[in-house]
């Protein structure tokens, strides 16, 4: 059985963080600005060997700040319609693009991103958005280095209800630190172009590039609670805004999505932002073709 985390009561919050470390008042950390703790549950009772085992000798202190997810605002600054009406305009939206250079036939959709981001995840629950139930055809887990070993491309299949897929899904493995792990920019130029010079810049490629901002319900209980509140949550548009800042990216360029993964059937309100960020890239790639526009070639 999982036991409750140790706590201690503060009775005068305001003052439990200073200069010289937490104070708690029955329990003092960097005491005397030494590397020990004082400890006297007194009236706060906690138990001494469960908190400490009696050692106030500190080898490692960390200290997190545990901040509000800010509410949430009057009105959506994004406005999404949340019924079945609309995933199915974007399913359909999605089946009826097709590329403005002849030669092109499908999207390359390349994902990227470091351990644990949600790429297979994302691959799966876009499949599962066309299969109508969840899919599990790409392996995710959490196992802390990545479980995408390989390159891989996705193709989703056409069905009754979606005749045409116009998209190609490409999955790689988690960036990662450290020597033989995971993918690194050798193996990412490859990709991208087949090959490329030494100290490439992947912008100079004119390649668009949208950042997916995965696990929204984890970063914001009150988009856990209800994920129409995604463009309502102070919290999320403060991280698609630094995001946007960080990256170099426009804010139009960040686009938050859930993956599914531990639900068991889908539900229209997911679906509609990942069908949503799906539309998205294909603007995207759109804004790409448009550059080799030809008025004398025709879309088949």
């Amino acid at each position: 059985m999982k036991e409750d985390p140790l706590h201690v009561v503060s009775g005068s919050p305001q003052y439990a963080f200073t200069d010289n470390g937490p104070n708690f008042g029955s329990l003092v950390f960097l005491y005397n600005n030494t590397a020990s703790a004082y400890s006297n549950p007194g009236t706060y009772k906690f138990d001494p060997q469960k908190m400490h085992g009696n050692d106030l000798q500190l080898t490692e202190c960390e200290v997190y700040r545990v901040e509000d997810c800010g509410g949430l605002m009057e009105k959506p600054w994004r406005n999404v319609q949340w019924n079945s009406e609309r995933r199915q305009a974007l399913l359909s939206t999605i089946s009826g693009w097709k590329p403005s250079v002849s030669s092109v036939k499908q999207a390359r959709i390349l994902l990227v991103g470091p351990v644990g981001a949600g790429k297979s995840s994302f691959f799966n629950s876009i499949n599962s958005a066309f299969k109508g139930y969840v899919s599990m055809q790409a392996n995710t887990g959490t196992a802390g280095t990545s479980l995408t070993t390989q390159f891989r491309t996705y193709y989703i299949k056409p069905s009754n209800s979606v005749t045409h897929v116009p998209f190609i899904l490409c999955d790689t493995m988690g960036l990662e630190d450290g020597v033989n792990t995971g993918l690194d920019v050798d193996d990412f130029a490859t990709i991208l172009k087949g090959h490329i010079q030494d100290k490439y810049q992947v912008r100079t490629l004119g390649i668009p590039q949208l950042v997916l901002l995965t696990k929204v319900d984890e970063a914001c209980p009150l988009v856990a609670e209800d994920l129409k509140n995604i463009y309502q949550s102070h919290y999320i548009n403060k991280m698609m805004q630094e995001i946007s800042t960080k990256v170099g990216v426009s804010l139009s360029a960040v686009v938050p999505v859930k993956n599914y993964y531990q639900e068991l059937e889908i539900d229209s309100q997911t679906d509609i932002l990942l069908l949503n960020a799906v539309v998205q890239m294909l603007r995207a790639a759109e804004g790409y073709f448009d550059d080799f526009y030809n008025p004398e070639e025709k879309s088949e």
